[in-house]
């Protein structure tokens, strides 16, 4: 597979395990889909699309960082950095959804703000062990990677 060919499958695949975890998480956990203040103000077309435009453009940010690291580095472990650059990247998108007051659908509880926080960390993480199976895929079939 080409290098391109490999980031771009990579990027899908995290994108589409982030969405899926946002989707676990909004849907079938807390149910607040359409209870959300946001319902009102956008069509569902329109916050889908927002968000997989989101969740693309994170997910684009991983796994640049994570080629960057694995080209650049001379001993890394996939599994182990994705789930790391996840957990940071985790952290800068709590952060912003806080900044921007995206986030809270039930004020700026404590409770509210620690179980945002930890799960955008895991949902993100999440998503850098999606891609730690790729690149170890990767590194595996290409010695010269290692």
């Amino acid at each position: 597979m080409r290098t391109k060919n490999r980031k771009f499958f990579a990027w899908f695949m995290v994108t589409a395990t982030m969405l899926g975890m946002s989707f676990l998480w909004h849907k079938l956990m807390r149910d607040d889909f359409f209870t959300a203040p946001h319902s009102v103000d956008f069509s569902p077309l329109v916050y889908f699309g927002g968000t997989l435009l989101a969740y693309a453009a994170v997910g684009y940010v991983m796994v640049s960082a994570l080629y960057y690291k694995l080209n650049n580095s001379r001993y890394d472990v996939p599994l182990i950095s994705g789930p790391l650059v996840g957990m940071i990247t985790g952290f800068i998108v709590f952060m912003l959804m806080v900044v921007t007051s995206t986030f809270y659908n039930e004020g700026m509880q404590l409770k509210t703000l620690v179980l945002g926080f930890v799960w955008q960390i895991a949902e993100q993480s999440i998503g850098g062990i999606a891609w730690g199976f790729i690149a170890g895929l990767e590194v595996e079939n290409q010695p010269n990677l290692v």
